[in-house]
């Protein structure tokens, strides 16, 4: 039996290449649930990852200096202001590819454009 899927990769450059499409990055976005934020900081905390600054959602690769931005489902694209788009549960938008769970490609594309949205309230 597979456990949930509570987080998977969201780094545009590692999704599009998992669908054929090649692209550099310096950073990985992680597409995660709260309980999943949650149990990604008590794994890693401390580990070889520390949070960008106290209280951070966001943690460091301290032999690398790679950041790992966790983006929360329910949570909103872009500056993080309200939008018609927020974040989606990983468990109902991603799909695996070489044993790997990626946000499938609606997701990505939805995420991308909502990412680049700005709220004029």
């Amino acid at each position: 039996m597979r456990r949930p899927t509570t987080a998977c990769p969201n780094e545009s450059a590692m999704i599009h290449g998992a669908h054929g499409y090649e692209r550099t990055t310096i950073d990985v976005d992680i597409l995660i649930t709260a309980q999943g934020l949650e149990a990604a900081h008590h794994s890693l905390d401390g580990r070889g990852y520390l949070p960008v600054f106290p209280g951070s959602k966001s943690l460091r690769d301290t032999e690398t200096g790679v950041r790992i931005e966790f983006l929360v489902s329910g949570g909103y694209p872009g500056d993080g202001k309200p939008k018609p788009v927020t974040f989606p549960d990983p468990s109902r938008t991603s799909v695996e590819i070489d044993g790997i769970r990626y946000a499938n490609l609606p997701a990505l594309i939805k995420m991308k454009l909502a990412s680049g949205m700005t709220h004029g309230g």
